[in-house]
Protein backbone atom coordinates (compact mmCIF):
# COMPACT_ATOMS: atom_id res chain seq x y z
CA UNK A 1 0.00 0.00 0.00
CA UNK A 2 2.94 2.26 0.71
CA UNK A 3 4.00 1.67 -2.79
CA UNK A 4 1.33 2.50 -4.35
CA UNK A 5 1.06 5.71 -2.20
CA UNK A 6 4.37 7.00 -3.48
CA UNK A 7 3.84 5.52 -6.99
CA UNK A 8 0.92 7.91 -7.14
CA UNK A 9 2.38 10.63 -5.18
CA UNK A 10 5.44 10.42 -7.85
CA UNK A 11 2.45 10.72 -10.81
CA UNK A 12 1.45 13.54 -9.24
CA UNK A 13 4.18 15.38 -9.16
CA UNK A 14 5.35 14.46 -12.60
CA UNK A 15 1.54 15.86 -13.35
CA UNK A 16 1.88 18.44 -12.03
CA UNK A 17 5.64 19.35 -13.68
CA UNK A 18 4.34 18.75 -16.64
CA UNK A 19 1.31 20.96 -16.11
CA UNK A 20 3.70 24.10 -15.86
CA UNK A 21 5.60 23.14 -19.00
CA UNK A 22 2.23 22.93 -20.82
CA UNK A 23 1.59 26.22 -19.70
CA UNK A 24 5.12 27.71 -19.79
CA UNK A 25 5.48 26.52 -23.78
CA UNK A 26 1.76 27.80 -24.89
CA UNK A 27 3.38 31.25 -23.03
CA UNK A 28 5.92 30.91 -25.51
CA UNK A 29 3.72 29.80 -28.11
CA UNK A 30 1.80 32.77 -27.76
CA UNK A 31 4.43 34.99 -27.86
CA UNK A 32 5.90 33.41 -30.93
CA UNK A 33 2.05 34.16 -32.45
CA UNK A 34 2.57 37.79 -31.46
CA UNK A 35 5.49 38.08 -32.83
CA UNK A 36 4.95 36.21 -36.25
CA UNK A 37 1.93 38.40 -36.29
CA UNK A 38 3.97 41.56 -35.95
CA UNK A 39 6.49 40.42 -38.54
CA UNK A 40 3.77 39.52 -41.10
CA UNK A 41 2.37 43.27 -40.98
CA UNK A 42 6.00 44.72 -41.34
CA UNK A 43 6.19 42.32 -44.05
CA UNK A 44 3.06 43.28 -45.65
CA UNK A 45 3.61 47.00 -45.37
CA UNK A 46 7.26 46.80 -46.75
CA UNK A 47 5.68 44.87 -50.03
CA UNK A 48 3.58 47.58 -50.22
CA UNK A 49 6.09 50.51 -49.76
CA UNK A 50 8.63 48.22 -52.40
CA UNK A 51 5.33 47.79 -54.77
CA UNK A 52 4.93 51.94 -54.65
CA UNK A 53 8.76 52.61 -55.06
CA UNK A 54 8.97 49.94 -58.50
CA UNK A 55 5.93 51.82 -59.48
CA UNK A 56 7.68 55.53 -59.20
CA UNK A 57 10.84 53.87 -60.39
CA UNK A 58 8.76 52.53 -63.36
CA UNK A 59 7.19 56.49 -64.04
CA UNK A 60 10.26 58.12 -63.79
CA UNK A 61 12.27 55.80 -66.42
CA UNK A 62 9.12 56.14 -68.42
CA UNK A 63 9.26 60.07 -68.21
CA UNK A 64 12.93 60.16 -68.86
CA UNK A 65 12.68 58.20 -72.21
CA UNK A 66 10.12 60.51 -73.29
CA UNK A 67 12.19 63.33 -72.41
CA UNK A 68 15.30 61.78 -74.12
CA UNK A 69 12.71 61.05 -77.25
CA UNK A 70 11.36 64.73 -77.30
CA UNK A 71 14.99 65.73 -77.26
CA UNK A 72 15.96 63.66 -80.17
CA UNK A 73 12.53 65.01 -82.28
CA UNK A 74 13.39 68.36 -81.60
CA UNK A 75 16.89 68.05 -82.17
CA UNK A 76 16.32 66.16 -85.63
CA UNK A 77 13.64 68.77 -86.72
CA UNK A 78 16.03 71.86 -85.64
CA UNK A 79 18.08 70.37 -88.34
CA UNK A 80 16.12 69.50 -90.97
CA UNK A 81 14.42 73.58 -90.33
CA UNK A 82 18.31 74.77 -90.47
CA UNK A 83 20.45 75.01 -93.67
CA UNK A 84 23.83 73.29 -93.32
CA UNK A 85 25.59 75.75 -95.68
CA UNK A 86 29.19 76.03 -94.48
CA UNK A 87 30.50 78.97 -92.52
CA UNK A 88 26.81 79.49 -91.42
CA UNK A 89 25.86 76.49 -89.70
CA UNK A 90 28.33 77.35 -87.00
CA UNK A 91 25.52 80.12 -86.56
CA UNK A 92 22.78 78.43 -87.18
CA UNK A 93 23.51 75.50 -84.78
CA UNK A 94 21.96 75.63 -81.28
CA UNK A 95 24.68 77.82 -79.23
CA UNK A 96 25.14 78.08 -75.83
CA UNK A 97 27.05 81.81 -76.53
CA UNK A 98 25.28 84.75 -74.39
CA UNK A 99 24.39 87.45 -76.74
CA UNK A 100 26.77 89.49 -76.13
CA UNK A 101 29.55 86.97 -77.34
CA UNK A 102 27.54 86.03 -80.64
CA UNK A 103 27.62 89.92 -81.46
CA UNK A 104 31.72 89.87 -80.86
CA UNK A 105 33.00 89.33 -84.29
CA UNK A 106 36.48 87.15 -84.34
CA UNK A 107 39.14 88.42 -86.57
Amino acid sequence: MSSRNSQLEEAAIDLQRLKEQISSLQKQLEISLLLLGEKEEELEAMMLDMKDVKHMYSSHIAELVEQVSTAGKQQSLASSVLPDSGENSKQNSISTKTPWELSVKKD
